[in-house]
Protein backbone atom coordinates (compact mmCIF):
# COMPACT_ATOMS: atom_id res chain seq x y z
CA UNK A 1 0.00 0.00 0.00
CA UNK A 2 1.23 3.22 -0.90
CA UNK A 3 1.64 5.71 1.73
CA UNK A 4 -0.39 8.78 1.66
CA UNK A 5 0.78 12.10 1.47
CA UNK A 6 -0.82 15.17 3.10
CA UNK A 7 -1.16 18.34 0.93
CA UNK A 8 -0.85 21.68 2.77
CA UNK A 9 -3.66 23.62 3.37
CA UNK A 10 -3.59 27.31 2.94
CA UNK A 11 -2.44 29.88 5.02
CA UNK A 12 -4.65 33.01 5.80
CA UNK A 13 -4.21 35.99 7.45
CA UNK A 14 -5.87 39.07 7.58
CA UNK A 15 -5.70 42.44 9.89
CA UNK A 16 -4.96 45.63 9.45
CA UNK A 17 -1.96 48.63 7.76
CA UNK A 18 -0.21 51.16 10.13
CA UNK A 19 -2.59 52.99 8.08
CA UNK A 20 -5.32 51.54 8.97
CA UNK A 21 -6.36 49.80 5.66
CA UNK A 22 -7.79 45.82 5.82
CA UNK A 23 -5.22 43.80 4.04
CA UNK A 24 -5.59 40.12 3.37
CA UNK A 25 -3.29 37.45 2.18
CA UNK A 26 -3.48 33.68 1.16
CA UNK A 27 -0.38 31.60 0.99
CA UNK A 28 0.90 28.10 0.61
CA UNK A 29 3.54 26.03 -1.31
CA UNK A 30 2.20 24.58 -4.43
CA UNK A 31 2.53 20.26 -3.26
CA UNK A 32 2.71 19.94 -7.50
CA UNK A 33 5.94 22.73 -8.13
CA UNK A 34 8.95 24.65 -6.31
CA UNK A 35 6.98 28.04 -6.92
CA UNK A 36 5.56 29.64 -3.96
CA UNK A 37 2.16 31.23 -5.04
CA UNK A 38 -0.01 34.14 -2.52
CA UNK A 39 -2.99 35.51 -3.15
CA UNK A 40 -2.65 38.94 -1.90
CA UNK A 41 -4.72 42.60 -1.86
CA UNK A 42 -3.94 44.78 -4.76
CA UNK A 43 -1.10 47.41 -4.28
CA UNK A 44 -0.40 50.73 -6.49
CA UNK A 45 2.77 49.07 -8.11
CA UNK A 46 -0.21 46.27 -9.40
CA UNK A 47 -2.44 48.57 -11.14
CA UNK A 48 0.51 49.85 -13.18
CA UNK A 49 1.17 46.23 -13.77
CA UNK A 50 -2.92 45.66 -14.76
CA UNK A 51 -3.01 48.52 -17.04
CA UNK A 52 0.42 47.72 -19.06
CA UNK A 53 -1.60 44.15 -19.08
CA UNK A 54 -4.71 45.37 -20.55
CA UNK A 55 -3.17 47.16 -23.34
CA UNK A 56 -3.63 45.30 -26.50
CA UNK A 57 -1.46 42.86 -28.13
CA UNK A 58 -0.95 40.44 -25.47
CA UNK A 59 -1.43 36.49 -25.57
CA UNK A 60 -3.74 36.21 -23.02
CA UNK A 61 -6.24 38.37 -24.62
CA UNK A 62 -6.44 35.66 -27.11
CA UNK A 63 -7.43 32.83 -24.96
CA UNK A 64 -9.98 34.74 -22.61
CA UNK A 65 -13.40 35.13 -24.13
CA UNK A 66 -12.33 35.72 -27.36
CA UNK A 67 -15.46 36.13 -28.88
CA UNK A 68 -16.19 39.13 -26.63
CA UNK A 69 -14.94 42.48 -28.24
CA UNK A 70 -11.69 43.82 -27.02
CA UNK A 71 -12.40 47.04 -24.42
CA UNK A 72 -11.72 50.59 -25.76
CA UNK A 73 -9.33 52.99 -24.66
CA UNK A 74 -12.22 54.34 -21.89
CA UNK A 75 -13.03 51.11 -20.91
CA UNK A 76 -9.72 50.10 -19.99
CA UNK A 77 -9.26 53.44 -18.30
CA UNK A 78 -12.16 53.29 -16.31
CA UNK A 79 -10.81 49.71 -15.21
CA UNK A 80 -7.89 51.33 -14.32
CA UNK A 81 -9.49 53.76 -12.52
CA UNK A 82 -11.47 51.66 -10.64
CA UNK A 83 -8.67 49.42 -9.50
CA UNK A 84 -6.77 52.53 -7.99
CA UNK A 85 -9.80 53.12 -6.18
CA UNK A 86 -9.93 50.07 -4.44
CA UNK A 87 -6.09 50.19 -3.62
CA UNK A 88 -6.74 53.13 -0.95
CA UNK A 89 -10.02 51.68 0.17
CA UNK A 90 -9.34 52.11 4.05
CA UNK A 91 -12.08 49.27 4.60
CA UNK A 92 -12.22 45.51 2.44
CA UNK A 93 -15.11 43.80 1.96
CA UNK A 94 -15.23 39.59 2.95
CA UNK A 95 -14.76 38.19 1.11
CA UNK A 96 -12.82 39.80 -1.47
CA UNK A 97 -14.04 39.95 -5.10
CA UNK A 98 -10.36 39.36 -6.11
CA UNK A 99 -7.14 39.52 -5.26
CA UNK A 100 -3.49 39.71 -6.79
CA UNK A 101 -1.69 36.26 -7.77
CA UNK A 102 1.77 37.04 -6.51
CA UNK A 103 4.99 34.81 -6.98
CA UNK A 104 5.70 34.86 -2.67
CA UNK A 105 9.65 35.11 -3.14
CA UNK A 106 9.38 38.60 -4.81
CA UNK A 107 5.35 39.51 -4.59
CA UNK A 108 5.72 39.88 -8.60
CA UNK A 109 2.34 40.65 -10.40
CA UNK A 110 1.52 37.75 -12.10
CA UNK A 111 -2.09 38.18 -12.22
CA UNK A 112 -5.79 37.82 -10.43
CA UNK A 113 -8.64 35.76 -9.21
CA UNK A 114 -12.14 36.97 -9.28
CA UNK A 115 -15.73 36.13 -8.49
CA UNK A 116 -19.11 37.29 -9.32
CA UNK A 117 -22.68 36.55 -8.73
CA UNK A 118 -24.14 33.97 -11.56
CA UNK A 119 -26.97 33.88 -9.24
CA UNK A 120 -27.05 35.91 -5.94
CA UNK A 121 -30.42 33.87 -5.20
CA UNK A 122 -28.81 30.79 -5.05
CA UNK A 123 -25.77 32.10 -3.43
CA UNK A 124 -24.24 30.64 -7.22
CA UNK A 125 -20.53 32.14 -7.43
CA UNK A 126 -18.64 31.74 -10.73
CA UNK A 127 -15.14 32.54 -9.46
CA UNK A 128 -12.10 32.95 -12.28
CA UNK A 129 -8.59 33.19 -12.98
CA UNK A 130 -6.24 35.56 -14.85
CA UNK A 131 -2.28 35.10 -15.63
CA UNK A 132 -0.93 37.56 -17.64
CA UNK A 133 2.44 36.69 -18.44
CA UNK A 134 3.11 33.50 -20.93
CA UNK A 135 6.10 33.16 -18.54
CA UNK A 136 4.25 31.76 -15.70
CA UNK A 137 1.76 29.42 -17.62
CA UNK A 138 1.98 25.99 -17.75
CA UNK A 139 3.98 25.67 -14.36
CA UNK A 140 0.98 24.65 -11.70
CA UNK A 141 1.34 28.59 -10.98
CA UNK A 142 -2.87 28.52 -12.32
CA UNK A 143 -3.60 25.69 -10.30
CA UNK A 144 -1.98 26.64 -6.71
CA UNK A 145 -3.62 29.91 -7.06
CA UNK A 146 -6.96 28.46 -8.13
CA UNK A 147 -6.74 26.07 -4.79
CA UNK A 148 -5.79 29.00 -2.71
CA UNK A 149 -8.94 31.00 -4.11
CA UNK A 150 -11.67 27.97 -3.76
CA UNK A 151 -10.15 27.17 -0.25
CA UNK A 152 -10.24 30.84 0.74
CA UNK A 153 -13.85 31.71 -0.95
CA UNK A 154 -15.27 28.30 1.58
CA UNK A 155 -13.61 29.30 4.66
CA UNK A 156 -14.65 32.83 4.24
CA UNK A 157 -18.35 32.40 3.14
CA UNK A 158 -21.35 30.18 3.79
CA UNK A 159 -21.45 29.49 -0.16
CA UNK A 160 -22.15 25.82 -0.95
CA UNK A 161 -21.53 26.36 -4.25
CA UNK A 162 -18.74 27.37 -6.50
CA UNK A 163 -18.16 27.48 -10.38
CA UNK A 164 -15.03 27.53 -12.68
CA UNK A 165 -15.42 27.97 -16.52
CA UNK A 166 -13.32 28.83 -19.16
CA UNK A 167 -13.39 29.39 -23.08
CA UNK A 168 -12.88 25.54 -24.55
CA UNK A 169 -10.14 26.85 -26.51
CA UNK A 170 -8.07 28.56 -24.17
CA UNK A 171 -5.65 25.03 -24.17
CA UNK A 172 -3.26 26.00 -21.74
CA UNK A 173 -6.15 26.50 -18.95
CA UNK A 174 -7.63 23.36 -19.70
CA UNK A 175 -4.60 21.46 -20.59
CA UNK A 176 -3.84 18.40 -18.15
CA UNK A 177 -0.66 18.51 -16.16
CA UNK A 178 2.20 15.69 -16.90
CA UNK A 179 2.30 13.60 -13.83
CA UNK A 180 4.89 13.91 -11.45
CA UNK A 181 7.62 10.72 -11.43
CA UNK A 182 7.98 8.98 -8.74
Amino acid sequence: MAARTTRPGPSLSCGHTAAGRGSCVVSMVPPFGDEQVTLRDWRDEDVGNLAMWLRPGHRWQDLDAPYFPQPSDAERDAVIDKMRERVHQVELPTPRRGLVVAATADQRFLGEVGWYWESEATDWRRMGIALYDPGSWNRGIGTGAMQLWTNYLFASTQVRRLDFATWSGNAPGVAPRPAASA
